[in-house]
Formats: C-alpha cells, sequence, structure tokens
C-alpha cells in the first residue's frame, strides 16, 4: 500500500524528492521545497518520523539556507550530513549536526561547482566530479575530517589555465515587473567596451548557467565577443517559485526577460547595439528561435543548438517520458494546441530577418532534429539567410570531441563574421 509521506501542508509537501531512510528505520529524510519569500523559498532538508502505520506528524526541517538551495546530501553514520548546497551558481559543500542542523564544518573546493559526488561507504572521503570557468570536469578525492586537502585522481589534474580564457562575473539586475534576475559575464581581455557581444541561453528551462566550464563561451570569448549568459525566470538554483515562474500562461514573462537582459547590457554600455548575436541550447535554442521572431532588429544573428521550433512538433516527435514531463512546463498538446501554436516560433518565421544557424544531433529524439530540418526548410523557402550543420552519430548533447571542437568553431565563426 502506497501512502505520501508528507502531507501538502507539511514542511516541503509542495514538492519533495530524494527520500532516504535513518540508519535505524524510525524516520525518513527528503530534499524539499521549502515555502519562504521568493528566491527565498529554498530546497532544504525535512525529516518525517515514521510509526508502524506511515508517517507521523508534518516532520521537522532540518537543513535550509535563504541563499541557496540544497542540490543534495548524504546521511553519514556519525549524526551528520553533508550537504551539497548550490549558493548563487556555486557549490558549497558543508558538514551539519543532523540532530539539530548545526553548521560542524565547511570542506573547500579546489573549483566552483560540483556537478557529481560519490560519498565513500565509511563516510569519510567524497570522491567529486568538479569544474570552473577555466578548467575542464576532472575527479578529486577529498577527506571530509578537514586535515587534508583535495587530490586530483590520477589522469584528472588540472590542465594549465590558458591565457586567452576568462573568469566570469557575476551581474544583477531587476526586470521591469520586480523579478531579480542574474547571469554570467565573459569579457575578453583587452576588450573595449561597448562590445560586440552573444547572449547564451541555457536549456532545461530549468537548467541554470553556473561558473563552470564551457568550451564554446570560451571559444567566442578567445575571438574577442563579449558572453553573456542569463539566468532568466524558470532557471533553477534560485527557488522553487523562480523555476516555476514560467510555466504554462506565464512564459510570456520569461520571453521579456530577453529583451530586458539585451536592454541591461546596452544601458550598462556593455553591449553595443546592433552587434548583439543570440545563442541557446535544447530550450535555450527554443528562446533564441523565440527572440528573433518577437523582436526582429533586438539581435543581428543567431544560432540554436538542439531547439524546438514548433512545440506541437515537438510533443508528437519526442520521448514519450520526456512529453509527459513537458506538460507542466509548456501545457497539453491537445488541450493547449492553441496555446502551444501561440508561443511557437515556427508561426513567425516570416518575422525572422537577422541570420540564423541551426546546429543539430541527426540522433537526437529528446529535440527530434526534425526541429531545426524544419525550421531550416521554412527559412530558406523565404529567402531567409539561414545555416543548418547537423552532427552524425550525436544525440541531444554534443559528446564527441571532434564534433564538439567543429560546433564551437562554427558558432565562433558565425558571430565573428556577423557581429
Amino acid at each position: 500500500m502506497q501512502r505520501p509521506v508528507l502531507r501538502p501542508d507539511a514542511p516541503g509537501g509542495v514538492a519533495s524528492e530524494d527520500g532516504r531512510f535513518s540508519a535505524d528505520g524510525r524516520s525518513v529524510h527528503l530534499r524539499a521545497s521549502l515555502p519562504g519569500p521568493l528566491l527565498a523559498d529554498r530546497a532544504g532538508l525535512v525529516e518525517v518520523p515514521l510509526g508502524p502505520d506511515g508517517p507521523v506528524g508534518k516532520g521537522r526541517v532540518v537543513l535550509r539556507r535563504a541563499d541557496a538551495d540544497l542540490d543534495g546530501y548524504a546521511l553519514r553514520a556519525d549524526g551528520t550530513v553533508l550537504a551539497v548546497w548550490n549558493a548563487g551558481g556555486r557549490t558549497e559543500l558543508w558538514l551539519h549536526d543532523l540532530a539539530d542542523g548545526a553548521l560542524v564544518r565547511t570542506v573547500p573546493l579546489p573549483d566552483a561547482v560540483l556537478p557529481g559526488w560519490s560519498l565513500a561507504a565509511d563516510g569519510s572521503t567524497v570522491v567529486a566530479e568538479l569544474t570552473g570557468p577555466t578548467t575542464p570536469r576532472a575527479l578529486w578525492r577529498m577527506k571530509l575530517d578537514g586535515r587534508c586537502p583535495a587530490v586530483p585522481l590520477p589522469g584528472s589534474a588540472r590542465r594549465p589555465r590558458s591565457a586567452r580564457t576568462v573568469l566570469p562575473e557575476r551581474l544583477d539586475h531587476v526586470a521591469p515587473d520586480g523579478m531579480p534576475l542574474s547571469g554570467w559575464l565573459y569579457t575578453p581581455r583587452g576588450a573595449h567596451e561597448p562590445n560586440r557581444t552573444v547572449v547564451s541561453f541555457h536549456g532545461g528551462p530549468e537548467g541554470q548557467h553556473r561558473p563552470a566550464f564551457d568550451p564554446l563561451v570560451q571559444c567566442l570569448v578567445a575571438a574577442g565577443l563579449t558572453v553573456y549568459a542569463p539566468n532568466v525566470r524558470g532557471s533553477g538554483g534560485f527557488g522553487r517559485a523562480f523555476t516555476t515562474a514560467d510555466d504554462l500562461g506565464a512564459r510570456e514573462a520569461s520571453f521579456e526577460d530577453v529583451r530586458t537582459t539585451v536592454d541591461e547590457l546596452v544601458t550598462a554600455g556593455i553591449a553595443a547595439p546592433g552587434r548583439i548575436g543570440a545563442h541557446g541550447w535544447s530550450y535555450g535554442g527554443y528562446l533564441t528561435l523565440v527572440a528573433l521572431t518577437r523582436w526582429p532588429g533586438l539581435f543581428a544573428a543567431g544560432a540554436t543548438l538542439a531547439g524546438m521550433s514548433d512545440l506541437r512538433t515537438f510533443f508528437a516527435g519526442t520521448e514519450p517520458w520526456m512529453a509527459a514531463a513537458s506538460v507542466t512546463e509548456y501545457g497539453d498538446p491537445v488541450a493547449d494546441a492553441g496555446m502551444l501554436a501561440t508561443i511557437s516560433p515556427m508561426a513567425a518565421l516570416d518575422r525572422v530577418t537577422a541570420p540564423v544557424l541551426l546546429a543539430h544531433g541527426d540522433r537526437d529524439t529528446n529535440v527530434p532534429v526534425a526541429e531545426s530540418v524544419q525550421a531550416h526548410a521554412a527559412l530558406t523557402a523565404r529567402g531567409a539567410p539561414c545555416e543548418l550543420l547537423l552532427l552524425p552519430g550525436e544525440g541531444h548533447t554534443v559528446v564527441g570531441r571532434d564534433h564538439l571542437v567543429e560546433l564551437s568553431g562554427a558558432v565562433t565563426a558565425w558571430f565573428d563574421r556577423l557581429l
């Protein structure tokens, strides 16, 4: 018999996941969305006591921070919990007392972002996958007693930083409706502002641009282009209210964040008007196409990788699990067909005036390659300047080194020529 662990009115009852039983089996811990003001309704840790017949009471909040989301956690035999916090995009690894949540110690990390990790069976050591703006992913071994520095695993030593890579700066601003927005600005060495600028949108849409290594971003910067990677509403890492602020009928507000972002870059003297490009992957590619159709003069060029061009054909062609997961995000493909048509770039491609590069892995089943092929065909039929780059054997994420180099070079050359 299945029973809910948390009632809707319990701490974290609105949204919870990643449940773990305590060692004695008398309670269950859950990573849960905890209520609070916008950008303070953070993911934390909740403990729910268990009785013979199931959960007892509403449970208690073990861990919460007003400035960070709990990305992951592990219960240790010594009565502590290892917490992986996402604080403004950077990872913080903390040890807390499980009884009262008190901080026991912080664990220094040699890089900014921890995408993956595994705790040893005895709880003493973590093998962590780490990356930073100028350092590709590498594996490190870290002792949690605080006495030994992190050690790279064989073959994972950090490469020397290139003289042409740059560290990003976080920018914060506010949308006209009061929504706090932010992103990461990559400025080429010696660049004079205002500069040619590419706005790069992440996928998801509940993904998040974090200060992790992005070879395409660094390639663009090496070519002398400023890159700004915004986290528009709907992004993860800023609480559940922010992540769901673009769902269903609220998506128009996230579209407006695109224009707000460009206005901010121009007003701040960062971007040169008329020399701004838009780029995105997956949902970010979709957002790029949306912007090119809604504000034809906003961007001088666009590049989209594995982006949706028509949400109706996306629902029809994607994997069943992806379609099911996308209903609460975009709408029901039957009941909300009219709305999906309205927010699909294919319905307004005749408004596109900027050159568009469409790139896609030809084995992609998450966002089927037909999404780029049909957009390219429609733009070509209208005489619009566009190119199509298909990467053989690649899926939704480009993983082949040669293809990654080819893609980065093609996108960089595209913007370098057109901006």
